[in-house]
């Protein structure tokens, strides 16, 4: 199974938009879908480099997670392939919420588990 990640640099002249699209089969059942977002990259100058994506790194990520106890595994795991740093964002999405509930007055509704 061949998936790609397509990463953009601008979804639009000087916007500094960033477009992230997904794609498996590219060799073949997708071939011609490649060739078209090629071809829309080259006419709007866009740069969309492709990298790889490893679907065993997907499972190497859920099965500890199976593996842990009910009440012990965690709402979400991220998985970032491209590097981007995106793995950030729920953690501190997690810790301005519980600054929130305790600054409310509702931190009993945080699990044992919350990030602070």
């Amino acid at each position: 199974m061949t998936a790609v990640l397509a990463v953009g640099s601008r979804a639009g002249p000087g916007t500094g938009h960033s477009v992230v699209a997904g794609m498996r089969r590219t060799a073949d059942r997708n071939a011609p879908a490649v060739t078209a977002l090629q071809r829309l990259a080259a006419d709007e100058d866009l740069t969309l480099p492709a990298s790889e994506l490893d679907v065993q790194s997907i499972a190497d990520e859920i099965v500890p997670i199976v593996d842990l106890p009910a009440g012990g595994r965690p709402l979400r795991s991220h998985l970032d392939p491209g590097k981007k740093g995106s793995e950030v964002v729920p953690i501190v999405a997690d810790r301005i919420r519980t600054e929130f509930y305790r600054r409310v007055g509702i931190e009993d509704l945080l699990s044992s588990t919350a990030s602070i």
